[in-house]
């Protein structure tokens, strides 16, 4: 595998799986014995950035496996827009939810306080204790993320999701739910050998589409469940290391509104296709009008055959684990289209970009608490 920073960290997920999992798993379990989040009816996931799209990720695992609602919000909504009353209309009946790797990022800070002020009970997912928002928050989950490189956020995402489904696990309490929680959980501690083993394979798939790719004048990703999460977590990537314009939408949207996109052939599009999950017939609708339209497009699935314009996803009992697993090809293949077009890691934080230099643009905004 290339030895750039976004591809070492794909390639490192696994052993970090390994490694996390059990201690996220007993840290979640002590978590859920707290009565403020054991009684607790609504949880509010609050992120930014790849964070937020944890929070995507995870939020469907809190509806299947838990009798809590679940609401995914941007941290600026919390900080900035919503009402006092909207935000505790539920009182004590409500927990938030902050995930933040670093702790340190304004607007969640900024949320977290806001929320502490207003009387809310607050939880922090972060891999930083010694944080702001570690600080601030009524309970905490860390995770320790053994350094590897810089560069986009892969092992530090994983960490975010892996510890939102360890607190799904822990928070299923009635007898249905528990017993697919304990499935999850069995399937979930197999899958870093599962991913290993795909490690090649995919890095074949990439390097053979990246040739393939680099006319490519923008892309979209397309994913409807936990693939949304992927293609919004891709979407983040494409940003990041190649830079070209890029969306992220549901399998349904696609077809209400990027299907009208002018530039047919400039615009390629990844695509998720599941064969047991609910919208497979309309994801397969969408391909067939892509194709009919002569649209680029890269299929990750597990249906059977080959395929120069595909990616393969391994069959897995509980499609809830997808948000552990799409994110992995799609960011490699990313990745190996960076290295031909030349594309660097946050515009190398130089020229119209040094203000990121530090992450400075969302790690040093001003904090204003509004009443």
């Amino acid at each position: 595998m290339k030895n750039t920073p976004m591809l070492r960290q794909i390639g490192g997920v696994p052993a970090l799986m390994t490694e996390l999992l059990p201690v996220l798993r007993q840290k979640a379990a002590a978590l859920a014995a707290d009565l403020r989040l054991r009684d607790a009816r609504k949880l509010v996931l609050v992120g930014c950035g790849d964070s937020y799209c944890a929070a995507v990720a995870a939020r469907q695992a809190f509806g299947e496996l838990t009798d809590k609602e679940a609401e995914v919000m941007y941290a600026v909504d919390v900080a900035r827009s919503y009402s006092r009353r909207a935000l505790m209309r539920n009182g004590t009946g409500t927990v938030y939810v902050f995930i933040s790797n670093s702790g340190n990022v304004s607007r969640i800070v900024e949320a977290a306080q806001r929320i502490t002020r207003f009387g809310g009970v607050t939880l922090a997912i972060t891999g930083n204790e010694r944080s702001p928002l570690y600080g601030e928050a009524d309970m905490g989950l860390t995770m320790e993320i053994p350094r590897l490189c810089g560069g986009p956020g892969m092992r530090s995402y994983a960490a975010s999701v892996m510890a939102l489904y360890a607190l799904a696990v822990e928070l299923a309490h009635e007898e249905e739910d528990r017993a697919r929680a304990d499935a999850l959980w069995e399937e979930l501690t197999a899958l870093p050998k599962q991913l290993e083993e795909l490690m090649p394979v995919w890095e074949q798939q990439a390097r053979e589409l990246a040739p393939r790719l680099s006319q490519a004048r923008a892309f979209e990703f397309i994913g409807i469940a936990a693939n949304y999460a992927n293609s919004f977590f891709a979407y983040a990537k494409e940003l990041e290391t190649i830079g070209l314009p890029a969306s992220a939408h549901n399998t349904e949207d696609w077809l209400h509104m990027n299907y009208f996109i002018s530039d047919v052939t400039g615009t390629v599009t990844f695509q998720f296709i599941r064969q047991r999950e609910g919208g497979y017939s309309r994801n397969c609708e969408l391909r067939k009008v892509a194709g009919e339209m002569g649209r680029p497009l890269v299929v990750l699935t597990d249906e059977p055959g080959e395929d120069p314009w595909r990616m393969t996803l391994p069959q897995t009992r509980e499609l809830l684990l997808d948000s552990l697993i799409g994110y992995l090809p799609v960011s490699m293949a990313i990745g190996y289209l960076a290295i031909l077009l030349g594309g660097e890691d946050f515009r190398g934080t130089r020229g119209h970009w040094t203000a990121c230099i530090n992450f400075a643009t969302v790690a040093g905004s001003e904090k204003i608490i509004l009443d």
